[in-house]
C-alpha cells in the first residue's frame, strides 16, 4: 500500500517530502512491534534525511521516551510538572548535534512538532530544513485521535491488534494465576503435613492461613473472558479482564501476606504481572469504544445508549473508558498499601457493572 503524501510545515510544499521517511518510521514501528493502539496512541516516531562529507544518504529513526518509561526506569518524579517525556525530535536533534559530519536534509515526524518545545528547537537549530508530518490535532479538531489516524494512514487494522492483544494478556493472566495457585496448594500441604519447613512458617506467621477459595473469584471472571474471546466479544472481554487483573492482584497479595510478611507482599503488589499491563489492555479495549462502551454508558443495569453521532459516541466511550481507568488505578493503590480488602472488592465489583452492561 503507497503511504499517504505527508503535510508539510510552512513554508514547504508537500510534494518535497521524500517518501522515504515516513516509510522508515513504519517499518520502525513493524519491526520493533509498535503498531498497537496503545503505541500508536503515545508513541511518536520522527525519521530524519542526512548525508555525509561523502555525500552518501542515510536516515535515523527515532521513537519518543514517554513518562511512563522514564518512571518505570528512574522511578516518579518528585513533581508532577517535572514528568515530561523526552522528545522523539529532541532525541533526534541530540544525536546530530554530536555529530557534526552530518548535514541534516529533510525532517518527517508523525506528529506536527509541538509549538512549546520541539517547533522551537527544529527552527533554531535547523533553520531552512523541511519538516514534514501526518496528523495536527488542530486540523481534526478533537474528532480523532492521533492513534486513530496514525493507524489509518498506516493502514493498520487496530481492532486486530487489539484482539490478539487481549487475548495474549488473557492468556498470560491464566497462566500466572494457574501458577500462583499451584504455588500456595503446595504451601497448604506442607504446612497441613509433618513437613518441618511448613510448620516453620505457620509458627512465625501472624497472618490467618488463606484457603484455595480466594482464587476462586478470578477463575471465575478467567472463565467469563475466555467465553466471551471465543464469541469474539472482545471489548467486553477486555474490560471483564481488566476485573479478573484486580482479583488476582488481591488473592495473591492474601497468599504473600500469610507467605512471605506484609512487607514482602507490599513490595511485590509494587511489581506489574510479567507482561500483563492494565493499560495494555484497556488501550485494546479503546479500539473497540464506540461501539460496545458506548452501549455501557448509562451505567450498571444499562442495556443501551442511542447514539447517532460519531463524535459523542466517540466521546462518551472515551468518559467510559476513562471511569474504568480511574477504578482500577484506585484498586492497585489500594491493594499496594495494603488498604481494605471491602475497598477493592467493592471497585471491583464496580467494574464488572461495567462490563455488564456493555454489549
Amino acid at each position: 500500500m503507497a503511504l499517504k503524501t505527508p503535510a508539510a510545515v510552512p513554508p514547504y510544499d508537500p510534494s518535497r517530502a521524500d517518501m522515504r521517511l515516513p516509510a522508515a518510521a513504519l517499518k520502525f514501528r513493524a519491526d520493533n512491534g509498535l503498531l498497537t493502539p496503545e503505541d500508536f496512541l503515545h508513541l511518536n516516531i520522527t525519521a530524519w534525511l542526512y548525508h555525509d562529507k561523502q555525500n552518501v544518504e542515510g536516515i535515523l529513526v527515532n521513537p519518543n521516551t514517554t513518562i511512563a518509561q522514564l518512571r518505570a526506569q528512574f522511578g516518579p518524579a518528585d513533581t508532577r510538572d517535572a514528568e515530561v517525556g523526552i522528545h522523539s525530535e529532541a532525541k533526534a536533534a541530540e544525536y546530530f548535534r554530536t555529530h557534526p559530519e552530518l548535514t541534516v536534509d529533510q525532517i518527517f515526524t508523525e506528529r506536527i512538532p509541538c509549538p512549546a518545545m520541539c517547533a522551537p528547537l527544529l527552527g533554531n537549530y535547523f533553520a531552512g530544513k523541511p519538516v514534514f508530518y501526518y496528523y495536527d490535532r488542530r486540523s481534526w479538531s478533537g474528532s480523532k485521535s492521533a492513534g486513530e489516524v496514525l493507524a489509518g494512514i498506516y493502514g493498520v487494522d487496530t481492532t486486530a491488534v487489539a484482539a490478539a492483544q487481549i487475548a495474549n494478556q488473557f492468556d498470560l493472566l491464566n497462566n500466572e494465576a494457574s501458577r500462583m495457585k499451584g504455588e500456595h496448594a503446595l504451601q497448604l500441604k506442607a504446612v497441613r503435613s509433618w513437613n518441618p519447613m511448613g510448620r516453620v512458617v505457620q509458627l512465625f506467621n501472624a497472618a490467618d492461613m488463606p484457603e484455595l477459595s480466594i482464587w476462586d473469584e478470578v477463575e471465575s471472571t478467567l472463565d467469563t473472558v475466555q467465553n466471551l474471546l471465543n464469541a469474539r466479544r472482545f471489548p467486553k472481554a477486555g474490560v471483564y479482564l481488566a476485573a479478573a487483573r484486580l482479583q488476582y492482584l488481591l488473592a495473591r497479595r492474601k497468599y504473600l501476606t500469610w507467605k512471605d510478611g506484609n512487607d514482602a507482599a507490599a513490595e511485590h503488589a509494587e511489581r506489574a504481572i510479567i507482561g500483563v499491563s492494565a493499560g495494555i489492555i484497556l488501550a485494546a479495549v479503546g479500539a473497540f469504544a464506540v461501539g460496545a462502551l458506548a452501549a455501557g454508558v448509562g451505567g450498571a443495569g444499562a442495556t443501551s445508549v442511542a447514539v447517532t453521532d460519531g463524535a459523542v459516541a466517540t466521546e462518551t466511550a472515551a468518559q467510559h473508558l476513562l471511569k474504568i481507568r480511574v477504578l482500577t488505578q484506585q484498586a492497585e493503590t489500594f491493594i499496594r498499601i495494603a488498604s481494605s480488602e471491602g475497598d477493592v472488592e467493592e471497585i471491583i465489583e464496580q467494574i464488572l457493572r461495567e462490563a455488564a452492561a456493555m454489549q
